[in-house]
This record gives structure tokens, sequence and C-alpha cells, in this order.
């Protein structure tokens, strides 16, 4: 398991490295979980260490305000003959809400721990996935829409929840699959909805995170993606678009960048503390650029 980085030729904000191998810890966690899993009939244990691995990260990096958990969001609007979902990681205000019940979990941390938590104290849901895929991106979005009864009316998810979608790797096989993009955005607009990670990609720099974002469009938009015209590991390709309404077009963008780690994490908690603002950096931890006396020395 060998992580090439080019960190030598970067400069950066003080403890941009350190910060950055919060990513790596994670990567290397769960690249040995995928080791250990080819010999197990079901290989679905490095899943259970990507979203323990996430949840930990996020437990120890948000302010202290905020639990990080896995478990189930209860409403007391809805009544008790429908079911509610399983959600890989929950953030909630732990200093205001209850814990409705606790059950064992696979993971036997204290963020593993399956809890229910009342819907007006849900801050954020963030799903997790090991390997982006037209299959997995899909499945994703349809745990989130799962959300969509919980997003109307008073007494349920606060009006600034949001939601997101980490993914542990992107392969080279599926880099010119031109439907995984598309199948990252709802049939219907679901609030809070604005986009997530993609923790490595095949063949790159393992400090390049891969970040997608939503964009919108008063026209339809085709995608750049194919293997006569864009790489999913190159660039910045975007999907086709989707429809909301007449002059209303949602697509995906992904972008490749050793900043896009940090600035989804500062990200985070600017939108728990009502602070965040598209299009502007929530914060410069974490932040590197590429040196230019270095680099012109290695010319």
């Amino acid at each position: 398991m060998t992580m090439k980085s080019d960190a030598a030729e970067r400069i950066g904000t003080q403890g941009w490295q350190q910060f950055l191998a919060r990513k790596q810890e994670m990567l290397y966690q769960y690249d040995l979980a995928k080791i250990y899993s080819k010999s197990h009939i079901v290989q679905v244990s490095h899943g259970n260490v990507a979203e323990a691995s996430f949840r930990r990260f996020l437990s120890e990096f948000l302010p202290k305000r905020y639990g990080v958990c896995s478990g189930y969001i209860v409403s007391q609007k809805i009544k008790d003959n429908e079911k509610f979902p399983h959600y890989d990681i929950i953030i909630y205000d732990q200093i205001n809400s209850p814990v409705l019940w606790t059950e064992e979990n696979f993971d036997h941390s204290i963020q593993g721990k399956t809890r229910a938590i009342p819907a007006e104290h849900v801050n954020a849901v963030v799903e997790v996935k090991s390997v982006l895929t037209r299959y997995s991106a899909n499945k994703a979005i349809k745990k989130l829409e799962e959300l969509k009864p919980l997003l109307q009316g008073q007494g349920n998810l606060p009006n600034n929840f949001f939601m997101a979608i980490v993914f542990f790797e992107l392969k080279i096989s599926d880099e010119y699959d031109k439907d995984i993009l598309k199948n990252l955005i709802s049939d219907e607009e679901l609030r809070g909805y604005f986009g997530g990670l993609v923790l490595k990609g095949e063949g790159l720099d393992i400090d390049k995170t891969g970040k997608f974002l939503l964009f919108e469009s008063d026209t339809p938009a085709n995608t750049t993606v194919g293997k006569d015209k864009q790489s999913l590991l190159k660039g910045s390709p975007v999907s086709d678009t989707v429809q909301y309404s007449n002059n209303k077009y949602i697509g995906t963008m992904l972008t490749w960048s050793e900043a896009n780690f940090s600035m989804f994490a500062f990200d985070l908690i600017a939108l728990l503390n009502n602070t965040y603002r598209s299009g502007y950096i929530s914060s410069m931890h974490g932040m590197s650029w590429h040196n230019p006396e270095i680099n012109n020395k290695v010319k």
C-alpha cells in the first residue's frame, strides 16, 4: 500500500500536512481492511471500516457541541407504523438533544454506537460508500431521498439541515462512466443536499481529493464524460442536467485538488454555524499550493 505524494513540492498554511494526514490515516485503514476482506466470502468489512473511520474523524474534528453517530432520525410528526431508516453518519446538537435509545453496532467505538436522535436536533446526515460507481451513487441518493418526509413541515428537520455523500475511492475502470455523475443527482429537488467527496482517485496523487458539487442552469447541459471526451479523474467533468422546473436544471461537477479535503471539512463547520457562503473559502486551515521556488529548481 504505497501512497505517492507531491507534498514536498508544495507549501501551505501552518499544519496543512498534518491535517491532510488525517485523510491518509482513513485511507490506510480502508486499504488494510480491503486486504483482510479478500479472504471473506462476503467482502463488506472495508465498507464498515470506511464508515467508522469517517465518523471518528468528524467526531474528533467538529466542535464538541456536535455529536456524531450512526443511527435513526425519529420524528414526533410521523406515526409509529412508518419505519425509520438507518443512516451512516448523523451530526446532531448533543448539548440540547436527548438520545431516545441506543443500540449496539458493528463498530464498537462510541461514535459507532447506533443512536436514535429526535429530528428537530439533527443538523446533518452524511452517507458513506466505499467505491464510487453508478450503482453506489444511485444507492446513496436513494438513501438521502428517504429523508423527504422529514424535510417538510415544522417539528421535523430544521431549516439549516444539510446532507452530503462521501466515497472512499474512484477506480480507473469507471473513469469514463457518464452515468456516475448524473446518478449523484436526485430526480426531485432535495433540500440541503450540497454534494460530497471522493477521498482518492486510482492513479492520482494521494493528496488529491475529489469534490463534487451541484450547479444550476436555466438551460439543459450535456455531460462532458466519455472515452472520446473527458475522464472523471481529470479536469472538471460535468454531468447531464436534471430538470427541476421550466427554467431550472441541476447538474454535478467533479474536481480534484489537494485543497478539497480541508475545504469540505471547514465547509461542514460553516454550514453547522450558519456562516457558509457558496463560492467562498470557509477557512484557510489545511490549505496548500504549489511552491514556485521548488518547482523552478526541479526544472
